[in-house]
């Protein structure tokens, strides 16, 4: 008997149905009746109380695991460097003797008298440990938060104190602390204040403080520059750039790639952040833009209106780039009875370049942003997406575009719209002639590719 099943795979069911087939060969069969049909219900695979994935709740566990294997993996390799310098002893007795030291108190001491090589190597492997935090510019965005707040707090305590370095700044008092104790006969080790970071305020993150990676980095330098004349054949160029290495170490973000382009499918998708791309989502609103009395067939805009809109789009004067329909009708001189299509309870404004909103700030580019034309804007864009490091950009902008130093660094601290487009950056190019003429991008996909395909970037 021939038949054919059909199933339909949900979240948390499965229909299916099969019928029968008539006829004598493949080429000539048709539907027969019915043979039977059912559904089959199974829990849904998410958390029933907040409906998240039971994806994510292994997720967390998981990343801890990997967090927790990469810093014992980061110990062993600093164990291995300062054993092998000379900076830290083999056997684990002596190792758990050495261990008792107070190493705020090592870091403080090793910036203004001798310390033995294995007192220096406990201050750098102190430093390993509270290696302090490396912004990644692609993931984290403007410096706001907790953490950001007690790093400039650290800064700010450190210049307050006169202290050259973090170990400083904690070690010192606890150095004077420690000298008080012993003069008083008691315990020279039992200081009060010993952490130095708190983790519990509500439900929010505080910390007493929060080092940053060159702030650990920088006091590495100074530790080595000071105790290096006194072990000559211990700290040598060699163990210094190894020791450093393991420190400074940062994990490369691992690449997302983008997909494929809608209607060149050997391009990738160009990225939502690039000039272009905003330029060609404008003039997709524009075109699709309607406006007319309640009760009335809404008209297009003109070619003069739809030039107005675009200077503003644009050109946006805030961050957000958002332009309401109140501000638009003002900008066409439109009375508050005529309407726009596009325009609804929860939607009451339109989108203008959100690269250009953030690229013209005084803290980014500036104003002479609105002055480079479009291919030199894209070319600056997907220099700066590619960067992941000060070196990959910064020298760059500052020979070809002549910008200062300063406005470069603060350019690539920049952050910008995130994710995709539909389109590759080929695809756009010649389709925007056709959006620029004022077709809808259904009207200019099907003239340019032969494809109706809708392909909005939202």
């Amino acid at each position: 008997m021939k038949y054919r099943l059909g199933l339909d795979v949900g979240t948390n069911s499965l229909g299916w149905a099969a019928i029968m087939l008539k006829g004598e060969n493949a080429a000539a069969l048709s539907p027969g009746p019915l043979l039977d049909m059912g559904v089959r219900i199974f829990s849904d695979a998410r958390h029933p109380k907040d409906k998240s994935s039971n994806a994510a709740q292994r997720r967390g566990p998981r990343s801890a695991r990997r967090n927790r294997d990469r810093m014992l993996a980061r110990r062993r390799n600093m164990l291995t460097a300062l054993i092998e310098a000379g900076l830290f002893p083999e056997t684990q007795k002596d190792q758990k003797t050495l261990e008792q030291m107070d190493p705020w108190i090592l870091r403080a001491r090793a910036l203004d008298e001798k310390l033995n090589a294995h007192e220096v190597g406990r201050a750098l492997f102190h430093l390993q440990q509270r290696r302090g935090f490396k912004s990644n510019r692609k993931t984290d965005g403007a410096e706001k938060g907790a953490m950001y707040d007690a790093i400039a707090s650290a800064r700010e305590k450190m210049e307050a104190a006169g202290a050259p370095t973090l170990g400083a700044l904690f070690g010192r008092p606890r150095m004077i602390q420690a000298q008080a104790n012993a003069q008083a006969g008691g315990d020279k080790d039992a200081m009060p204040g010993a952490r130095v970071r708190s983790q519990a305020k509500g439900n929010k993150m505080v910390y007493d403080y929060y080092p940053s990676r060159d702030l650990i980095l920088h006091e590495f330098e100074c530790i080595w520059r000071a105790q290096a004349p006194h072990h000559p054949g211990v700290m040598t160029p060699q163990a210094h750039d190894a020791i450093r290495t393991v420190i400074e170490f940062q994990r490369p973000l691992k690449a997302q790639k983008a997909g494929k382009c809608t209607f060149l499918p050997d391009q990738p998708r160009a990225p939502k952040a690039l000039p272009t791309v905003q330029y060609a989502r404008i003039l997709q609103d524009l075109n699709n833009l309607r406006v007319g009395m309640v009760g009335q067939t809404p008209r297009t805009l003109t070619p003069e209106e739809r030039q107005k809109l675009l200077a503003l789009f644009l050109k946006p004067t805030a961050k957000t780039a958002k332009s309401s329909f109140k501000a638009i009708r003002k900008t066409l001189s439109l009375s508050e009875t005529q309407k726009f299509n596009l325009e609804s309870r929860k939607r009451d404004h339109l989108v203008g370049d959100l690269t250009a909103a953030t690229m013209m700030q005084k803290t980014a580019w500036g104003p002479t942003w609105n002055e480079l034309d479009r291919p030199s804007q894209d070319d600056i864009i997907e220099k700066l997406l590619a960067a992941e490091k000060y070196e990959d950009f910064v020298p760059w902008v500052c020979k070809t575009h002549r910008l200062s130093e300063e406005a470069a660094i603060a350019v690539f601290h920049t952050t910008l719209p995130d994710a995709h487009g539909k389109l590759s950056k080929a695809a756009l190019e010649r389709v925007l002639p056709h959006l620029e003429m004022g077709l809808r991008y259904d009207e200019a996909t099907s003239t340019e590719f032969n494809d109706h395909r809708a392909i909005s970037e939202d």
